[in-house]
């Protein structure tokens, strides 16, 4: 039933009454879902470190132009960079010793070193800038005689700045939506099929105080996989000038999350706990 004194029609059927819209009523779910997808941006940029203001000058901003600016590639492509160095580092023959393990390389020369690397990877930063960003965001340390370890993981840390971890979280918006949207908009037909892009959601109930275990069971299997993502990527890269003008970038993200407000993430724990048994 409609508020009092509102002439809000019901529902169409197959799409849910829209409820807690605080004061105005919203005839179009697709009203409702933009208000929420507003509000769930909003708030993030709050814990981004936006205020109010800020985040209205920048939605005015958008609104005028006609498609929106490329800020959060260039901000994380120093951090890209790094992670292909890394990567480099750890899994190419000449950085290895015996044992498979990253070579301590020296920091500064020709052949094999850090500096070579760099240059590689990061060619617009000087070497030493490459080393401050590597000891602040990876698991390097400094060695005696000029030179650099490579002491644990190569995964890069974006959290080091709001401003990287922004741009971050704005590429995985994008990357998600291209997705989305791709799928939405295929028009597959029997002599005709659409190619979909890979578009995977698994939701559940479990225990709050069962997350991190199913964290650490879960971790080294996605590490596994990303592993074999990144070799088949290597198997395709472009190889000349050529191949690289008619290249695309690739990407594949995983994420964990928990929601313990059933309604955000729609779904009905209930219906998913079996029925108490009665003597």
């Amino acid at each position: 039933m409609s508020p009092k004194g509102s002439s809000r029609p019901p529902s169409p059927p197959g799409q849910p009454a829209v409820t807690n819209m605080l004061e105005a009523e919203i005839d179009d779910v697709r009203e409702a879902l933009a208000t929420e997808f507003f509000g769930v941006i909003g708030n993030a940029l709050t814990r981004f470190g936006l205020d109010a203001k800020q985040q209205a000058l920048a939605f005015k901003r958008a609104r005028r132009l006609s498609e929106p600016p490329k800020v959060a590639g260039p901000v994380l492509r120093d951090t890209w960079g790094l992670s292909h160095l890394l990567t480099e580092w750890s899994r190419a023959p000449q950085f290895l010793d015996r044992d498979g393990q990253p070579r301590i390389l020296a920091i500064h020369g020709a052949g094999d070193t850090f500096e070579s690397l760099a240059k590689r990877f990061l060619p617009s930063k000087t070497v030493a800038e490459v080393v401050a960003l590597a000891r602040a965001t990876a698991e390097v340390s400094l060695q005696p005689k000029g030179k650099i370890a490579l002491l644990g993981s190569i995964l890069v840390k974006r959290t080091h700045s709001r401003q990287n971890l922004l741009a971050h979280t704005i590429r995985h918006i994008d990357q998600l939506l291209q997705t989305v949207l791709h799928n939405a908009d295929l028009h597959p037909t029997p002599l005709r099929p659409a190619s979909s892009r890979m578009e995977r959601l698994v939701l559940g109930v479990i225990r709050q105080d069962r997350f991190e275990d199913m964290m650490a069971d879960l971790r080294p299997q996605i590490y596994d996989l990303l592993l074999r993502v990144e070799s088949a990527v290597q198997q395709r890269l472009p190889l000349t000038p050529d191949e690289l003008k008619d290249s695309t970038t690739i990407s594949v993200g995983i994420y964990i999350s928990d929601e313990p407000d059933f309604d955000r993430a729609g779904i009905d724990p209930e219906t998913l706990v079996p029925p108490s048994s009665s003597e």
